[in-house]
């Protein structure tokens, strides 16, 4: 008997793990989804009807590990960076917005040290020279611009951080990547 045990538990070990590595890559994937899609509009879910519980919900971002649908979301947290922890002295940062199905339009921020400072931006001319150190409020105000022109029918929410790429090593690197 005690073998018997030996090899369920074994195999519930691997499979444990198995799930594990499956949590993992999904999650992955959702993000790169995201990223290509741009868009972070809230999934919706549906969940059998049980007492005291609603029939929709929002989907977490991450994905819930086991049998129960409704068990609180676990998150990982990122450290607290500043864009300085991240960026170079004097790097390129892009930002890039879908403007169309294949096709996406770029603002060029310098980083100087502190500050991303917007030297060109393609259909949204008005923020050229936009200084923050924030890459969300420079991103933010791009989009508004292009949805003001009629370059893009909406806005939408994102994490800026995944909007913004620097080229190292002639790699394209998202922020994201990097924190």
């Amino acid at each position: 008997m005690t073998d018997f045990n030996t090899i369920i538990f074994a195999q519930i070990t691997d499979l444990q793990g198995r799930v594990s590595k499956q949590d993992t890559v999904i999650a992955a994937l959702k993000a790169e989804i995201d990223r290509l899609s741009m868009t972070s509009q809230p999934h919706t879910q549906w969940i059998p009807k049980t007492p005291n519980a609603p029939t929709n919900k929002k989907m977490p971002d991450t994905p819930v590990k086991g049998p129960n649908p409704n068990r609180a979301k676990v998150s990982i947290p990122y450290p607290t960076m500043s864009i300085s922890d991240v960026l170079n002295t004097d790097e390129t940062v892009y930002m890039e917005i879908r403007n169309g199905k294949d096709s996406f339009t770029t603002a060029v921020c310098n980083f100087d040290g502190t500050d991303l400072t917007v030297m060109e931006a393609e259909l949204a001319t008005s923020i050229v020279g936009l200084k923050s150190s924030k890459p969300g409020e420079i991103l933010y105000k791009f989009m508004e611009s292009l949805h003001k022109d009629g370059h893009i029918s909406k806005t939408f929410g994102i994490a800026p951080w995944k909007l913004c790429f620097v080229k190292r090593h002639g790699v394209k690197k998202s922020l994201e990547e990097l924190r």
